[in-house]
């Protein structure tokens, strides 16, 4: 299953864009590695669900990038990078993991991998102990621009 049909499995498909076009400004925040990669679509959740859950602490952008391999998520949050926003970027963390995990195929959709990058706008000012806490949940802080895929 393609990111575009994994996205129409969980009701988002009509915000789903061609290529890197969903991060609208935040593109130039992302590329691709290889010339054998390509990129299957990317949605902006932040837009797509702030109507639904205008409280929620949501997460910015997901990108379907296909390789060799098959398709993986790249599950990518455009913010300031300090000690003091870890707790907000984990937040919004834990509702896309709660969003995945309810999602109509979230296990066996034929996308081989789920990955979460912070991407900083600006410099990044995050202590070692905050870095530890959001590599044990799985957030990776990537430089600008992020090259994917990022295995």
């Amino acid at each position: 299953m393609s990111f575009p049909d994994y996205m129409n499995s969980a009701g988002l498909g009509a915000s789903v864009k061609s290529g890197f076009q969903a991060l609208g400004s935040h593109s130039r925040s992302v590329r691709t590695k290889h010339r054998n990669v390509s990129v299957t679509g990317s949605i902006d959740l932040d837009s797509a669900l702030r109507a639904a859950e205008p409280q929620a602490a949501r997460w910015d952008y997901g990108i379907g990038v296909r390789t060799q391999k098959g398709e993986q998520l790249e599950w990518v949050e455009v913010h300031p990078a300090s000690s003091g926003e870890v707790k907000v970027v984990l937040a919004k963390l834990d509702w896309l993991k709660e969003k995945i995990d309810g999602w109509p195929q979230a296990n066996g959709h034929g996308v081989s991998q789920h990955r979460f990058h912070w991407v900083p706008t600006g410099s990044v000012r995050v202590d070692e102990k905050r870095r530890r806490q959001m590599n044990s949940k799985g957030i990776t802080l990537s430089s600008a621009p992020l090259s994917l895929p990022s295995s």
